[in-house]
């Protein structure tokens, strides 16, 4: 949206024309077993979801059986991206959470793709296709989820700046 002098309270703020929105997914489901996915580099792309990222939303629908997480950059700039994990297909089999909130309790720690325990057997997936997904977060945060596809999309805004009608 294009903000001028006269609509903004603050007449030295930049307005923010958006140019351009680029969607787009990175499927994880069948990442190594273990492998640090608080960083993924996708082409020319890194996302350091430890570092870069705090998490903002976490969200479950019964009707689809899927969980997001969303977050948003720890620094704001001309180019926002907003980050996203789907969970399909998804059933949460432990959750922990910690009531006390501080600004690290949305920063992600850990988060890969590991092995569970079945009838005393350590299994990778479900006989109907589930990985199992672990994520943890600094101040102790934690969810196991069983998941049949898991993405990392990502919403990028490039912003135009503009000092229209100042």
């Amino acid at each position: 949206m294009l903000q001028t002098c006269a609509e903004s309270e603050n007449c030295n703020e930049i307005s923010y024309e958006f140019k351009e929105i680029i969607i787009l997914m990175i499927d994880l489901t069948d990442t190594s077993l273990f492998q640090d996915l608080t960083y993924i580099q996708f082409d020319n792309a890194g996302f350091d979801l430890h570092n870069d990222y705090h998490c903002v939303e976490i969200a479950y629908n019964s009707k689809d059986d899927s969980i997001q997480f969303t977050f948003n950059p720890t620094k704001k700039g001309i180019i926002d991206m907003q980050v996203y994990l789907f969970f399909q297909n998804a059933k949460i089999e432990n959750l922990n959470l910690v009531f006390e909130r501080t600004a690290d309790t949305t920063t992600i720690n850990n988060f890969y793709r590991g092995k569970f325990e079945r009838e005393n057997t350590l299994l990778e997936y479900l006989e109907t296709g589930e990985r199992f997904f672990y994520i943890e977060f600094e101040e102790g945060d934690k969810f196991e989820i069983f998941a049949r596809r898991v993405f990392l999309s990502y919403q990028t805004v490039v912003k135009n700046p503009s000092n229209a009608g100042l």
